[in-house]
């Protein structure tokens, strides 16, 4: 009987420790198939990011004075996970790993020391689209920095060096400025100025280098300023949306042997564009079809008074919408109204198609 109690104990902690793991494999399969047939906003995202900095320890008392101390040196590792909207706003949640070297120098010799810290913090940031695939970015970070308490000596005939620090934990923020950039499919980058804030005004190490011309004693907050390279792997990507792709109809072959007469040509910098379609004059039976680039989104369509709308994603380059007639209704030719909506451009077109020629619009993405 114990033998049996212990085996069904097993198999229910061993149920109880797997759930976890079905609820996360379930929702990472959920994630991916909406990622592959549904619209997404939103791309997970691996950040990894290197930062370099410079700060500075003051020189507390020195009554040798032959000690020069040096700009300091911040070496900073983090990666975590983010998530980025729409191409704009994005979040990341970080773990860091720092290293700071303070250094000191005098006419015959140097002395250096080096902390190790850690941080957890999170990364807000917005990127402003200023040319295609380039972004102006404004981020913060904010979080906590974790430091143990440590004392290291180095002690020499005539030379004798103590580097101290009490065990801490202390608030920042770090705003950053700078560009960022498409790299590919998967990958963006960030190159980025960022200065590091500490809330907690005392001192994170303290240093006391004493010779036979005397002591000198300086201390560091742990304030920096610094330079951040930044990148980005995306888990699961944005997707773009993209509107339905129809058969082709059956008077295909025919469509494509008509003239096409380009009525209107703009540029936008919006791959989203909307158009609505209706009659804008006498009701008498209209039938059209629409193609964009070479694939119809909508075939033998009746107009009327109400608009039909067309949600459409556009390709970065030229695009060519083609308005097909089917007929000419009872009134020749095929009349209707067009309005465009592409980012800030607003579009309001009186359209005419034929049984001999097609409308062609052009629309270059930038």
């Amino acid at each position: 009987m114990k033998t049996i109690q212990k085996t069904r104990n097993s198999n229910f902690s061993h149920i109880r420790i797997m759930n976890p793991y079905i609820i996360a494999l379930t929702l990472l399969y959920i994630l991916q198939y909406q990622n592959a047939h549904t619209q997404r906003n939103i791309e997970l995202t691996v950040p990894i990011s290197v930062q370099l900095g410079l700060s500075y320890a003051q020189k507390d008392v020195d009554t040798s004075n032959v000690w020069l101390q040096g700009l300091s040196n911040a070496v900073v590792l983090n990666t975590g996970i983010g998530i980025l909207y729409k191409k704009k706003i994005g979040l990341n949640f970080m773990g860091a790993a720092s290293a700071n070297t303070y250094q000191f120098n005098k006419n015959n010799g140097e002395y250096s020391i080096s902390k190790i810290g850690f941080a957890l913090h999170g990364n807000i940031y917005y990127r402003h689209l200023i040319k295609k695939r380039n972004y102006l970015l404004f981020g913060l970070d904010a979080g906590y920095i974790f430091q143990a308490q440590d004392r290291v000596s180095a002690i020499e005939p005539t030379f004798n060096a103590e580097t101290f620090s009490n065990a801490s934990v202390r608030p920042f923020i770090a705003p950053e400025i700078g560009l960022a950039f498409n790299a590919g499919k998967r990958f963006y980058a960030s190159l980025l100025a960022t200065y590091q804030y500490q809330f907690e005004r005392s001192k994170i190490v303290t240093i006391q280098l004493t010779d036979p011309s005397g002591t000198m004693t300086a201390s560091a907050i742990g304030d920096y300023l610094g330079f951040k390279i930044r990148f980005h792997y995306t888990l699961f990507g944005h997707l773009e949306p993209k509107h339905p792709i129809l058969n082709r109809p059956s008077e295909h072959d025919e469509f494509i042997k008509r003239e096409n007469k380009t009525v209107e040509t703009f540029s936008t910098k919006s791959k989203n564009l909307k158009i609505q379609l209706f009659d804008n004059g006498e009701i008498d039976g209209d039938i059209i079809s629409v193609m964009v680039n070479g694939e119809y989104v909508l075939i033998e369509h009746l107009l009327s008074k109400e608009p039909i709308q067309l949600k459409l994603r556009l390709n970065s380059g030229m695009n060519r919408i083609v308005i097909i007639a089917h007929n000419e209704g009872d009134v020749s030719p095929n009349t209707m109204a067009c309005k465009l909506v592409s980012g800030s451009i607003r579009k309001t077109l009186t359209l005419s198609s034929s049984l001999q020629s097609s409308v062609n619009l052009e629309i270059n993405v930038d």
